[in-house]
């Protein structure tokens, strides 16, 4: 299993397609080297990030939950 983190493209440069051949790139090069799954994470307030991995192929496989605790 490969883990993605941090794939972010500066808001000026969104929307041209440079994450999504980054990220195609990256999963042929993986695909290539024998890895058979690839997850990522991103915050659930964040749409964007939600919209632009959904539309690369990927689906929902847990839940985390958090809470914080009085201190």
């Amino acid at each position: 299993v490969v883990h993605l983190s941090g794939v972010v493209v500066r808001d000026e440069f969104r929307r041209r397609g440079l994450g999504g051949a980054f990220v195609a790139q990256v999963l042929a090069t993986l695909r290539d080297e024998g890895a058979l799954y690839v997850e990522v994470h991103w915050r659930v307030a964040n749409r964007d990030a939600q919209r632009f991995w959904l539309e690369r192929g990927f689906h929902p496989t847990f839940t985390r939950l958090r809470r914080v605790l009085d201190v």
